[in-house]
């Protein structure tokens, strides 16, 4: 997998967990199992646990000054650190709505866990996706590549 095609994944994947978790939320809401307070809480939450991560990944995949060379590159460990620790942080947010939406639990403790786990799991997550996506677009980073070449 090239380099290039690697950050397209997570931003991808990123992308697609986080319009999973929302759209179970919309579901849940429209379908009146929550009500708007509860709707609105969760989604506060949701949007504030998104939010520093898709920030990040977005800013660092728009402003990528890595040239075309570099861009064929192969992805590495950072790719491989950055991609289980997206695994774990998205697929614990998801299980924690996917309980309320089979009914398993309510939407307050899945709003309370989902502030405990994403920010307990906050270190995992954190330095893999600024390290994956900070020194793959900084111009040290592509002449770092380029020399390697």
């Amino acid at each position: 997998m090239t380099a290039q095609s690697a950050r397209q994944a997570l931003v991808i994947g990123w992308f697609a967990c986080f319009l999973t978790n929302l759209s179970i939320l919309l579901s849940l809401y429209f379908g009146e199992w929550i009500y708007s307070d509860n709707f609105r809480s969760a989604l506060t939450q949701l949007s504030s646990l998104y939010a520093p991560y898709l920030g990040a990944i977005l800013a660092f995949y728009f402003s990528s000054r890595t040239p075309p060379a570099a861009a064929g590159a192969t992805a590495g460990t950072p790719f491989v650190l950055a991609v289980l620790g997206s695994v774990i942080w998205n697929v614990t947010i998801l299980i924690l709505l996917a309980k309320v939406f089979f009914l398993w639990g309510t939407i307050e403790g899945a709003t309370r866990d989902m502030l405990f786990f994403g920010s307990t799991l906050s270190w995992l997550i954190a330095p893999a996706i600024g390290y994956y996506f900070g020194n793959s677009s900084t111009p040290a980073a592509a002449k770092e590549e380029k020399h390697e070449s």
